[in-house]
Protein backbone atom coordinates (compact mmCIF):
# COMPACT_ATOMS: atom_id res chain seq x y z
CA UNK A 1 0.00 0.00 0.00
CA UNK A 2 1.23 3.45 -0.92
CA UNK A 3 0.08 6.36 1.26
CA UNK A 4 -2.02 8.95 -0.58
CA UNK A 5 -2.34 6.62 -3.58
CA UNK A 6 -5.88 5.74 -4.52
CA UNK A 7 -6.48 2.32 -6.07
CA UNK A 8 -9.26 1.85 -8.64
CA UNK A 9 -10.62 -1.58 -9.58
CA UNK A 10 -12.34 -2.07 -12.93
CA UNK A 11 -13.59 -5.45 -11.75
CA UNK A 12 -12.88 -8.15 -9.20
CA UNK A 13 -12.85 -11.30 -11.34
CA UNK A 14 -11.42 -14.61 -10.21
CA UNK A 15 -8.45 -16.32 -11.94
CA UNK A 16 -10.71 -19.34 -12.54
CA UNK A 17 -13.24 -17.26 -14.50
CA UNK A 18 -14.35 -18.75 -17.81
CA UNK A 19 -11.97 -17.52 -20.56
CA UNK A 20 -14.83 -16.84 -22.98
CA UNK A 21 -16.54 -14.65 -20.38
CA UNK A 22 -13.24 -12.84 -19.72
CA UNK A 23 -12.92 -12.21 -23.47
CA UNK A 24 -16.50 -10.95 -23.80
CA UNK A 25 -16.05 -8.53 -20.86
CA UNK A 26 -13.08 -6.73 -22.47
CA UNK A 27 -15.06 -4.04 -24.38
CA UNK A 28 -17.14 -3.20 -21.29
CA UNK A 29 -14.02 -2.93 -19.15
CA UNK A 30 -12.43 -0.75 -21.83
CA UNK A 31 -15.37 1.67 -21.73
CA UNK A 32 -15.17 1.75 -17.94
CA UNK A 33 -11.41 2.35 -18.16
CA UNK A 34 -11.85 5.16 -20.70
CA UNK A 35 -14.25 6.89 -18.32
CA UNK A 36 -11.84 6.43 -15.40
CA UNK A 37 -8.96 7.95 -17.40
CA UNK A 38 -11.13 10.92 -18.34
CA UNK A 39 -12.35 11.45 -14.76
CA UNK A 40 -8.81 11.29 -13.35
CA UNK A 41 -7.31 13.50 -16.07
CA UNK A 42 -4.81 10.81 -17.12
CA UNK A 43 -2.63 11.93 -20.05
CA UNK A 44 -0.08 9.08 -20.19
CA UNK A 45 -0.59 5.39 -19.46
CA UNK A 46 2.07 2.78 -18.73
CA UNK A 47 0.34 -0.57 -18.93
CA UNK A 48 1.81 -3.94 -17.98
CA UNK A 49 0.39 -7.45 -18.55
CA UNK A 50 -1.66 -8.71 -21.47
CA UNK A 51 -5.24 -8.25 -20.30
CA UNK A 52 -4.69 -4.69 -19.02
CA UNK A 53 -2.92 -3.99 -22.35
CA UNK A 54 -6.00 -5.18 -24.24
CA UNK A 55 -8.33 -3.07 -22.07
CA UNK A 56 -6.25 0.10 -22.48
CA UNK A 57 -5.89 -0.44 -26.22
CA UNK A 58 -9.62 -1.05 -26.65
CA UNK A 59 -10.28 2.11 -24.63
CA UNK A 60 -8.15 3.90 -27.22
CA UNK A 61 -10.35 2.44 -29.98
CA UNK A 62 -13.34 3.88 -28.08
CA UNK A 63 -11.80 7.36 -28.09
CA UNK A 64 -9.40 7.50 -25.13
CA UNK A 65 -6.85 10.16 -26.14
CA UNK A 66 -3.98 9.44 -23.72
CA UNK A 67 -0.41 8.57 -24.70
CA UNK A 68 -0.27 4.79 -24.36
CA UNK A 69 2.87 2.79 -23.57
CA UNK A 70 2.50 -0.98 -23.14
CA UNK A 71 4.91 -3.66 -21.99
CA UNK A 72 5.37 -7.21 -23.30
CA UNK A 73 7.25 -9.63 -21.05
CA UNK A 74 6.47 -12.86 -22.87
CA UNK A 75 7.10 -14.43 -26.24
CA UNK A 76 3.47 -14.48 -27.38
CA UNK A 77 3.91 -17.02 -30.19
CA UNK A 78 5.32 -19.49 -27.63
CA UNK A 79 2.94 -18.54 -24.83
CA UNK A 80 -0.08 -18.94 -27.10
CA UNK A 81 1.11 -21.84 -29.27
CA UNK A 82 -1.81 -24.15 -28.50
CA UNK A 83 -4.81 -24.42 -30.78
CA UNK A 84 -7.42 -23.50 -28.16
CA UNK A 85 -9.74 -20.56 -27.54
CA UNK A 86 -7.39 -18.82 -25.11
CA UNK A 87 -4.42 -18.94 -27.47
CA UNK A 88 -6.40 -17.97 -30.57
CA UNK A 89 -8.10 -15.07 -28.76
CA UNK A 90 -4.81 -13.72 -27.38
CA UNK A 91 -3.05 -13.94 -30.76
CA UNK A 92 -6.00 -12.17 -32.39
CA UNK A 93 -6.02 -9.41 -29.76
CA UNK A 94 -2.26 -8.84 -29.98
CA UNK A 95 -2.41 -8.55 -33.79
CA UNK A 96 -5.45 -6.28 -33.70
CA UNK A 97 -4.63 -4.06 -30.73
CA UNK A 98 -0.86 -3.77 -30.20
CA UNK A 99 -0.29 -1.69 -33.36
CA UNK A 100 -2.52 1.00 -31.76
CA UNK A 101 -0.04 1.64 -28.92
CA UNK A 102 2.21 4.69 -29.08
CA UNK A 103 5.12 2.66 -27.75
CA UNK A 104 5.62 -1.04 -27.05
CA UNK A 105 8.31 -2.04 -24.56
CA UNK A 106 9.28 -5.70 -24.97
CA UNK A 107 11.75 -6.81 -22.30
CA UNK A 108 14.09 -8.66 -24.65
CA UNK A 109 15.31 -8.73 -28.23
CA UNK A 110 13.63 -12.12 -28.68
CA UNK A 111 10.25 -10.79 -27.56
CA UNK A 112 10.67 -7.81 -29.91
CA UNK A 113 11.49 -10.11 -32.84
CA UNK A 114 8.48 -12.29 -32.01
CA UNK A 115 6.13 -9.29 -32.09
CA UNK A 116 7.57 -8.08 -35.40
CA UNK A 117 7.77 -11.46 -37.16
CA UNK A 118 4.65 -13.17 -35.86
CA UNK A 119 2.27 -10.29 -35.15
CA UNK A 120 3.29 -7.71 -37.80
CA UNK A 121 4.17 -5.07 -35.22
CA UNK A 122 6.10 -2.11 -36.63
CA UNK A 123 9.59 -2.24 -35.05
CA UNK A 124 9.67 1.59 -35.05
CA UNK A 125 6.95 1.47 -32.39
CA UNK A 126 9.11 -0.70 -30.14
CA UNK A 127 11.98 -0.09 -27.78
CA UNK A 128 13.51 -2.82 -25.63
CA UNK A 129 13.23 -2.17 -21.90
CA UNK A 130 15.31 -4.83 -20.21
CA UNK A 131 14.35 -5.98 -16.74
CA UNK A 132 16.19 -3.98 -14.10
CA UNK A 133 19.18 -5.86 -12.71
CA UNK A 134 21.97 -4.98 -10.33
CA UNK A 135 24.97 -5.75 -12.58
CA UNK A 136 27.52 -4.62 -10.02
CA UNK A 137 26.16 -7.04 -7.43
CA UNK A 138 25.95 -9.89 -9.96
CA UNK A 139 29.52 -9.32 -11.17
CA UNK A 140 30.73 -9.34 -7.58
CA UNK A 141 28.89 -12.59 -6.80
CA UNK A 142 30.26 -14.16 -10.01
CA UNK A 143 33.75 -13.92 -8.52
CA UNK A 144 32.76 -15.96 -5.46
CA UNK A 145 33.48 -19.69 -5.29
CA UNK A 146 30.51 -22.03 -5.29
CA UNK A 147 30.28 -25.41 -3.60
CA UNK A 148 29.14 -27.28 -6.73
CA UNK A 149 32.03 -28.82 -8.64
CA UNK A 150 30.00 -30.62 -11.33
CA UNK A 151 28.78 -28.79 -14.42
CA UNK A 152 25.24 -27.50 -14.18
CA UNK A 153 22.72 -25.30 -15.95
CA UNK A 154 21.21 -22.38 -14.07
CA UNK A 155 17.98 -20.83 -15.26
CA UNK A 156 16.30 -17.95 -13.49
CA UNK A 157 12.62 -17.30 -14.11
CA UNK A 158 9.23 -18.80 -13.54
CA UNK A 159 8.68 -22.31 -14.84
CA UNK A 160 6.18 -21.86 -17.64
CA UNK A 161 6.12 -22.53 -21.35
CA UNK A 162 6.70 -18.87 -22.23
CA UNK A 163 10.17 -18.96 -20.64
CA UNK A 164 11.15 -21.80 -23.03
CA UNK A 165 13.19 -23.90 -20.59
CA UNK A 166 12.87 -26.79 -23.06
CA UNK A 167 15.18 -24.96 -25.48
CA UNK A 168 17.78 -24.53 -22.74
CA UNK A 169 17.63 -28.23 -21.87
CA UNK A 170 17.91 -29.29 -25.53
CA UNK A 171 20.90 -26.99 -26.08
Amino acid sequence: EIPECQIHFLECSKPSENPILKFLKLPFLALKYKKLCRNLGIDTEFVFLNRPNYIALMARMFGNKTRLVINECTTPSVMYAKNNFNSLANKFLISLLYPRADLILPNSKGNLEDLVQNFSINPKKCEILYNAIDLENIEQKALEDIALKDKFILSVGRLDKGKNHALLIRA
